[in-house]
């Protein structure tokens, strides 16, 4: 189902083949039970975070989100290649790339969209709508926190440690020891 005043299909006229229609929309993730696609509009686009049983559009940001790296290789702990989706514990929120989206609100920001803004990779969201990932292309990567409510992103200090998932009331951390040995750490919010 395309979101509100999005064509369903892309009309094209080309000198060689005439008219061709070609599907709008491209998927390019999914957490839980939410697909995040890409549609092309006038302007631009936008993305746009559809329910799967039903195909409904439950938020929308105006900008496309962060498209899936489809290259084979490993992943190291600060790489942004094939960093999932990723869900709030209440199923509120939802992450991908730059974008966050309020699924209750059906509002969706971009916080790597604009001029001057930094790639941002976001990879883990609470339940008070809080991203947590890093902005930048090359190291030095910044960790950084962006609001749900804004899509403001803020620097943190380059010595935090990131949550790579989010719990109700803890984080969930992974730590690298050596290059083959992984190991999860789980810290509760402090009241």
């Amino acid at each position: 189902m395309a979101p509100p005043g999005v064509e369903a299909v892309l009309k094209q006229e080309s000198v060689g083949s005439g008219m061709t229609e070609t599907p709008n929309g491209r998927i390019v993730g999914a957490a839980g039970n939410y697909v995040i696609a890409n549609w092309l509009t006038a302007d631009d686009g936008l993305s746009a975070v559809h329910d799967l049983s039903t195909g409904a559009v439950r938020a929308t940001a105006p900008c496309r989100t962060t498209d899936t790296e489809y290259a084979i290789r490993v992943q190291g702990p600060r790489s942004g290649a094939g960093v999932k989706p990723a869900l709030s514990p209440n199923d509120r929120f939802l992450v991908r790339g730059g974008n966050v989206f309020d699924l209750r609100t059906g509002k969706g920001t971009c916080a790597d969209d604009g001029q001057d803004a930094e790639k941002i990779t976001l990879k883990a969201v609470g339940d008070d709508g809080t991203a947590y990932g890093l902005a930048g292309e090359e190291p030095p990567l910044t960790p950084v926190s962006v609001s749900a409510a804004t899509g403001a992103a803020t620097s943190l200090s380059e010595t935090t440690v990131l949550p790579d998932a989010m719990a109700a009331g803890a984080g969930l951390f992974a730590t690298y020891a050596g290059t083959d040995t992984m190991r999860l750490i789980v810290l509760g919010r402090k009241h």
